[in-house]
């Protein structure tokens, strides 16, 4: 009878161990990691050396950083910058260029005939406009370190495959297809961001933070200051993934600069049910959290 028990015992801890998802380790989201997603919408708006620069358009200039990868040709009505050709490798970046980048970003004009974002703002028909999205994108700390898979659809990133399901947000809707600029009248230039997923991957295969970013239909506004500058305020999202909390991103004039990959002016409030903190942006790097310097890591990667 006592190794019945025993055996039935040693069952239900197998089972219970079987039921357990092994694919994730337990989420390590700060409220740095939270701000360092501010990037992306840098990246997004044009300013990001992962963006939708371009050398002869005044909304979408290029970046200082990784400008040796350039964007190919206009090819059916896309242009595209691989970060990890053959013959270029991978493009690096942060303190002492330990940040490696992987995968392509993918811009498709709705000027398919030419590429460009020129054309008449305001346009019912097709108003000028560019898609960001993203293939095999992922960063990595060093050869062997931690990555951060940035992703706007599913496919292959890194060495994991990227599914259906890993679009849909913790609420269960789909966020897919990066952004979107778009002139509108007055040359105001609207951003809508429409899915970006973030996720840490660790050493040992296991992912950890998971974070979609998204905004209403032309949820941020884009200001052109001049010298390769952009503002962005406006409203957007941020889905905790993990912790199933939404939360609201509010930006105020955040300013992004051909210098850096985080804004470097502005301020970025985020809030929900039951909490909130506020981020003021500095020097390249470096910000305050609700009153506490911080020095964040240049491409944070889970």
């Amino acid at each position: 009878m006592k190794n019945l028990l025993l055996a039935a015992s040693v069952f239900l801890v197998l089972s219970s161990c079987s039921r357990q998802d092994t694919s994730s380790e337990a989420d390590d989201t700060s409220n740095a990691d939270l701000a360092t997603s501010t990037a992306e919408i840098g990246d997004a708006a044009g300013a990001g050396s992962t963006g939708v620069g371009r050398e002869n358009d005044d909304v979408l200039r290029p970046r200082a950083a990784c400008t040796t990868v350039a964007f190919g040709a206009c090819t059916t009505e896309k242009r595209e910058r691989n970060f990890s050709s053959p013959s270029d490798g991978y493009c690096t970046r942060g303190p002492a260029n330990y940040i490696r980048t992987y995968g392509k970003v993918v811009l498709t004009f709705a000027n398919a005939a030419t590429c460009d974002f020129a054309g008449t703002a305001g346009s019912t028909a097709t108003p000028p406009s560019v898609t960001r999205t993203l293939e095999n994108h992922y960063m990595q700390r060093g050869a062997l370190g931690r990555k951060l898979l940035i992703y706007t659809g599913t496919g292959q990133v890194s060495t994991n495959t990227i599914s259906d399901a890993d679009l849909k947000d913790f609420e269960g809707n789909t966020r897919s297809g990066g952004a979107v600029v778009k002139k509108l009248d007055g040359n105001v230039v609207k951003l809508t961001i429409n899915g970006i997923h973030r996720r840490g991957l660790t050493i040992g295969g296991k992912y950890t933070l998971w974070h979609t970013l998204y905004s209403d239909a032309d949820g941020l506004t884009i200001t052109d200051g001049g010298g390769g500058d952009r503002l962005v305020s406006g409203t957007m999202y941020v889905m905790h993934n993990r912790l199933s909390r939404k939360i609201t991103k509010t930006l105020t004039a955040v300013k992004f600069t051909s210098a850096c990959r985080f804004p470097i002016a502005g301020t970025t409030d985020f809030a929900w049910t039951g909490g909130s903190f506020s981020v003021t942006w500095g020097a390249c790097g470096t910000a305050t959290i609700d009153g506490t310097s911080v020095t964040l890591d240049t491409e944070a990667a889970g």
